[in-house]
């Protein structure tokens, strides 16, 4: 699946570098272009930087997930318990990063960026007399659990390089590094099922690899109307310390922008993930705790849209700042054995340039 998506993927982006390539805007004739950048609040690389520039970020992130699905399809808890102990009801994730920007010259631009991360589940454990375990850990009826983490999660930094830059056409390529700053070690409250183990994949910090992110963008601008198309794909060569790593993933984000006023544009964008399974595992986990402590319930596909704002401030006010929020959910979604079902998520981004 991997190798057929990557040749789309060539071709497509082919085509576009030779139309950029053989398009040049003429302002003469009256065509204008605006350097202003639409691009949603969650994307990350979204417009050149200019050399000797910088520019601050903070971004926000949410995930809500409920109920359960077993290859696209919903599941029940009974349908769960006949091979875990749990099953996950509902789940929240929030992301907070910092990211600073900084033109070191006209055509390439460095990033870094710091995420402190938390997650939270609720769970039902099986009713007596539903599972087949049930004589293993006793008179255990309608109990619910929790689980959180929380705490900073894995460092990235990246280069861009602004390949072609015509007055409507841009195209950047990025080189990202993620570094396991954060931990893979969280384990469960004394008072969890299994005290003292560690948690489930998901509810960790970091991946615990060193992660490779080579991507590409085009973007398009015209007038009031701006469009992106966006691929980026993380390698994960090397095992963590714990002897897994989490599966390849390739991301094709494409968006368009329409300006309102002079400060004011709407977004629509599409989010596409393809994402491969974990291999290995965590001899200190449990296989049937629940879902999530099993490899084989991680990766798939999922495709989000999310409708978004973008607000810049008048400079008389405060120089070059951008506010931007988008807000959307799953219309698709097939993964990997049992996961839970994204139900919706929110993008909120400040930024500073000066």
């Amino acid at each position: 699946m991997f190798t057929e998506f990557r040749k789309v993927l060539l071709v497509v982006f082919s085509f576009l570098a030779f139309t950029a390539q053989s398009q040049v805007c003429d302002s003469l004739q009256g065509s204008c272009c605006t350097t202003m950048d639409r691009s949603p609040a969650g994307i990350m690389v979204g417009h050149p930087h200019p050399g000797g520039g910088w520019m601050v970020s903070y971004r926000f992130m949410f995930m809500d997930m409920k109920g359960l699905l077993d290859q696209g399809k919903k599941v029940g808890n009974e349908q769960v318990f006949n091979t875990y102990f749990m099953a996950p009801t509902t789940m929240q994730m929030q992301m907070h990063m910092l990211m600073v920007m900084y033109g070191i010259s006209p055509s390439f631009t460095i990033m870094a960026m710091a995420n402190y991360q938390a997650q939270s589940m609720d769970m039902d454990m099986f009713s007596m007399g539903t599972h087949n375990h049930a004589d293993m850990i006793g008179q255990v009826d309608h109990l619910g659990m929790h689980a959180g983490t929380s705490g900073f999660s894995d460092t990235k930094l990246m280069l861009v390089y602004k390949a072609l830059d015509r007055i409507e056409h841009r195209i950047l390529t990025s080189l990202g590094l993620s570094l396991p700053t954060g931990s893979i070690s969280k384990v469960g409250d004394s008072d969890a099922m299994f005290p003292g183990f560690r948690q489930a994949y998901m509810m960790q910090n970091g991946t615990g690899t060193v992660d490779i992110q080579p991507g590409v963008t085009y973007l398009y601008d015209l007038m009031d109307w701006s469009l992106g198309v966006q691929a980026n794909y993380t390698i994960r060569p090397y095992k963590n310390k714990y002897n897994y790593r989490y599966g390849n993933e390739l991301e094709l984000n494409v968006w368009g922008a329409r300006q309102i006023g002079s400060k004011l544009s709407l977004t629509l964008r599409s989010q596409n993930l393809l994402a491969g399974a974990i291999s290995g595992s965590d001899n200190n986990l449990y296989l049937y705790s629940e879902p999530g402590t099993n490899p084989a319930n991680y990766g798939g596909f999922r495709s989000n849209l999310l409708g978004g704002i973008n607000l810049h401030l008048p400079e008389a006010i405060l120089p070059k700042q951008k506010f931007g929020a988008e807000v959307g959910g799953a219309v698709y979604q097939r993964g990997n054995g049992i996961q839970m079902a994204n139900k919706w998520c929110i993008n909120a981004n400040w930024t500073l340039s000066f």
